[in-house]
């Protein structure tokens, strides 16, 4: 439906700047005359202006997909992958560290991580990912949001999933200048 799309995405939405924020970006539109149920399913959405080459802006599962009371119309809520990260991960921790005595560097614990929750990722070289990364707990419950955060935030920057799907790291550029 024309103008109903809505796009909205943080790096990081708390009043003060938190690094290793992950937050999902939401899409929200209306469809008209689809009978199926889109929970759960899958979108790649793109916008094509003038007939030129489509621009992505992302790959989002569907959370929500509500009849109006017409019944001809559906709101659409979707969420991009960040927002299936709110799973218990205790399992893959502890067959990670099945001894207690195994190390990682921050970069495979991180990959490792991202492969369990089915989270794409870019290749990308951290400041920080030779960082060793041993075990120091025993979980019978544990956030993948809150592991992944503290990953990212070990290298300063911010989890956002990008326009084609997979996670990426920004960092924030010093941004020199002259001021009064």
């Amino acid at each position: 439906v024309d103008d109903s799309f809505e796009l909205s995405e943080n790096l990081c939405s708390e009043p003060d700047l938190v690094f290793g924020a992950c937050e999902a970006s939401k899409i929200k539109f209306t469809l008209a005359d689809v009978e199926q149920d889109l929970t759960g399913q899958w979108l790649t959405i793109e916008q094509v202006i003038d007939g030129f080459d489509p621009v992505p802006l992302g790959r989002f599962k569907v959370d929500s997909c509500v009849k109006q009371d017409d019944l001809r119309f559906k709101d659409i809520t979707a969420y991009d992958a960040l927002k299936g990260t709110d799973i218990n991960v205790a399992d893959w921790y502890n067959d990670l560290f099945p001894a207690g005595d195994e190390t990682y560097t921050l970069k495979q614990f991180r990959g490792s991580l991202l492969t369990h929750l089915g989270i794409e990722y870019e290749d990308e070289i951290l400041p920080n990912d030779d960082t060793v990364i041993e075990k120091t707990i025993e979980p019978t419950r544990i956030s993948g949001r809150e592991v992944l955060r503290r990953c990212v935030e070990l290298n300063g920057a911010f989890g956002h999933i990008g326009r084609t799907g997979k996670l990426r790291h920004v960092v924030l550029q010093p941004a020199y200048g002259l001021y009064p």
